[in-house]
């Protein structure tokens, strides 16, 4: 089990790696005459493509084998972004990377598919966080490894890297990821056992869209995105641009970014997990709009 985690916590840093590779590039893109609204323009295409493909895997998650559904994202995210390195107009960079978007949403439902099926309920929390670090730890360390690149052997070195990665590794972990079902027969009983005689869940597709928790998390998670965003893509290039900072210096406001997240994941995964262990321990179940919710907090 431990090497499942490995291979999909190194993966999964690829597939970041390789989705941010053009933004830590866009300074050297726009050098070479392209325009700030074009690149804006090349980066809202694949945050478009990603955040539908992201609900769609999701479901195919659900209905495919999630090892299969992994690994076909990351190969089709390197083979785009090879391509795109080659590239030279516009309009392919945009459809390009509009494809890759697609790519990447393949990554973490079928992660989401392997923790849910395989990790013991009470470190729930804590596996879910050190496993979705792998995205940070990406973002700690890949700006300096583009910054590199992109001093010493030009932007589209740096790019095609970033593929040649997804490639070599989406070609290992089709053989290293075994199929998303419990490690263990305890393990298994234990999910068995949460969910076993409750009623607290959504039971259709329908309840999950009309639960307001969902849409009070998904508006959590809009407003801490954009964030994100904003500083990780136009970040760099606004320092080097107007405070005439240089590659390496844009890069590392870049990683830092990415470490406060870093640290901040783990933190939250264990806390969390604390925190649902303590509010278990009650004997009354906790109520939410009338629903008992106290088989979610064993």
């Amino acid at each position: 089990m431990a090497g499942v985690y490995v291979t999909l916590f190194v993966c999964f840093a690829s597939y970041t790696y390789n989705r941010k590779s053009v933004s830590f590039v866009t300074p050297s893109l726009i050098g070479e005459g392209l325009d700030a609204s074009d690149a804006g323009l090349i980066i809202s295409c694949q945050n478009a493509a990603f955040a539908v493909s992201k609900f769609l895997a999701g479901v195919l998650s659900d209905r495919t084998n999630p090892r299969l559904l992994f690994t076909a994202g990351l190969l089709l995210s390197g083979l785009t972004t090879l391509l795109f390195s080659s590239s030279s107009t516009l309009g392919v960079f945009c459809a390009l990377w509009f494809a890759n978007g697609l790519a990447q949403g393949c990554g973490w439902p079928s992660c989401v598919k392997y923790i849910r099926q395989r990790a013991p309920p009470s470190q729930l929390g804590t596996l879910w966080s050190l496993l979705s670090s792998g995205n940070n730890l990406s973002g700690c360390l890949s700006p300096f490894l583009s910054a590199y690149l992109v001093t010493h052997y030009g932007w589209r070195t740096s790019v095609s890297a970033a593929g040649v990665t997804s490639l070599v590794l989406g070609s290992f972990c089709l053989f290293a990821l075994g199929d998303a079902t419990p490690s263990s027969t305890e393990t298994s009983n234990q999910n068995k056992n949460i969910i076993s005689g409750s009623k607290a869940g959504p039971e259709t597709f329908g309840d999950l869209l009309r639960d307001p928790f969902l849409w009070l998390i998904s508006a959590g998670f809009l407003v801490v995105f954009c964030a994100k965003t904003t500083l990780v893509d136009w970040g760099q290039l606004f320092l080097i641009e107007e405070r005439n900072f240089t590659q390496r210096e844009g890069s590392a406001f870049t990683s830092s970014v990415e470490s406060g997240g870093l640290l901040g994941r783990i933190a939250a995964g264990y806390l969390t997990d604390h925190l649902i262990r303590r509010l278990g321990e009650k004997p009354d179940p906790v109520r939410f709009q009338g629903r008992e919710l106290d088989c979610w907090l064993q």
